[in-house]
């Protein structure tokens, strides 16, 4: 029996569905996997650490890489590519509704 989506996966799909742009993830040479995720710049109050100007969070779903079969999370070096950028994401935040992975914030850099 597969568990429905709770609350916060629906309203972050429906910001997804509403907000988003198309997008793919693709790992080295294999196939990319189509999704949608919402692209924000970190702001100069951001820039921490190993953050640079340029740099973008990028909030996704998890489920179009569970049905594609891509192993997760993803990582370094893995390509995300939108409206005709490509970025390099560095690393991915597993974001949960209880015990349920429900999407990922990834940090990209490139564009």
């Amino acid at each position: 029996m597969v568990a429905q989506p709770g609350p916060f996966a629906r309203s972050r799909a429906r910001f997804l569905a509403g907000r988003g742009r198309p997008m793919t993830l693709r790992r080295g040479a294999g196939e990319p996997v189509a999704l949608v995720g919402y692209l924000r710049r970190y702001g100069p109050d951001a820039l921490v650490g190993a953050l640079r100007q340029g740099d973008a969070s990028v909030e996704i779903m998890a489920a179009p890489l569970t049905a594609a079969g891509f192993e997760a999370p993803p990582r370094e070096p893995d390509e995300l590519r939108t409206q005709g950028n490509s970025w390099t994401v560095l690393f991915a935040a597993p974001i949960y509704e209880g015990a349920d992975l429900i999407g990922y914030t990834l940090t990209v850099r490139g564009g």
